[in-house]
């Protein structure tokens, strides 16, 4: 055996891991300090705060007392205290920051509202969860355990594509909903008015409609496929007229929908109206922006008008999503100092209750 082959035991020990520490006090700047592989105990110099959280020999030090309520839920919900208290913080307090933050969080709740509705009242429905029926073994055919092997794969395989075109067909199919009731005399009449300034060009296609809604009935979206519940929603059109170059006119009715038993969860579904509004194109040909307003019920009873801040910048067609929906902002100073005024148009929509 060459010398380069012989084991260097006097070089590299076991791991002992009973071996004590020296009882030989260090000095104050320094540590004893364990090998993990030899076992051994050497001085170091003390590690510096800094050096031991980069380490991960030492959690990171809480500049401050975390707030009650946090440290409330950590103790009542177990949670990890890295995942809810901030550790890192600012030099020094930034109160616009912290506004911005709430501003953003304010806007992206006010949005989902919008597009999803409201939560209702009692909460989302359960469904109950079961188990499938599995088909025992004795039923299974007797021809199909004497095919051939070549028998039986083919037959898997037909198998398994009409498994698939079955579950794809289901899942295409809509649930066969009733045809909802519509109000034969409304009374609640309402104008909306939209109005454009300073676009960048001209916004000639516009359509509108009122939204509305039964939030106490449920229906199963795909019932073969076990999909998920959805409430029942009627989209009326509604037909704008131009009053000038830049201003439209419709109108609508905000109870235009008759309450009525249609077999669903729920029982009588109680409609009301969710939203009105309208989408404004250039021309109106496919892939062009679409810029989209609208206002809630409560906006609309209140009679409120609002202003909505969009950018020049995808018009009239956005360069890399096609048929782009800009939703544009309700608060200007979301686009910053940055972006001058003339950078900017604004539609606004105004509502009012017409005398019956």
């Amino acid at each position: 055996m060459a010398a380069r082959d012989k084991p260097r035991k006097d070089k590299l020990q076991p791991f002992i891991p009973s071996q004590p520490m020296p009882r030989t006090p260090p000095s104050e700047d320094c540590e004893w300090m364990r090998n993990a592989v030899s076992g051994r105990w050497h001085l170091f110099r003390k590690m510096t705060e800094e050096e031991r959280i980069h380490l991960g020999r030492q959690p990171p030090r809480l500049e401050r007392e975390p707030d009650p309520d946090i440290r409330r839920f950590i103790e009542e919900e177990e949670a990890r205290p890295s995942s809810i208290i901030p550790v890192h913080h600012a030099a020094a307090p930034d109160p616009f920051h912290d506004l911005q933050l709430l501003r953003d969080l304010a806007i992206i709740n006010e949005q989902t509202v919008k597009k999803l509705g409201p939560l209702p009242e009692a909460g989302m429905p359960v469904r109950e969860k079961r188990k499938p029926r599995l088909r025992p073994p004795d039923a299974m055919p007797v021809e199909a355990c004497v095919n051939s092997q070549e028998t039986d794969d083919m037959k898997i395989k037909q198998l398994a594509a009409a498994a698939i075109a079955a579950s794809a067909l289901a899942a295409c199919q809509p649930a066969q909903l009733p045809e909802y009731k519509r109000n034969p005399h409304p009374k609640e009449h309402y104008e909306i008015i939209v109005t454009v300034v300073n676009a960048p060009g001209p916004l000639n296609a516009i359509l509108g409609g009122a939204h509305y809604e039964a939030p106490n009935c449920f229906y199963s979206v795909a019932p073969s496929m076990g999909a998920g519940l959805s409430n029942p929603n009627y989209r009326k059109q509604i037909v704008f007229n131009r009053v000038s170059d830049s201003r439209w006119a419709g109108d609508f009715y905000a109870d235009g929908m008759i309450d009525d038993d249609y077999g669903m969860a729920g029982g009588t579904c109680h409609w009301r109206l969710r939203s009105a509004g309208a989408v404004l194109r250039a021309t109106g040909a496919k892939g062009e922006t679409i810029y989209g307003v609208s206002l809630d019920e409560e906006q609309i009873r209140a009679q409120h008008s609002e202003t909505t801040y969009f950018s020049k910048m995808g018009y009239p067609r956005d360069q890399v999503i096609s048929d782009y929906k800009e939703a544009g902002q309700t608060n200007r100073e979301w686009f910053g100092p940055s972006v001058a005024d003339d950078a900017l148009f604004t539609i606004t929509l105004t509502v009012r209750k017409l005398a019956q």
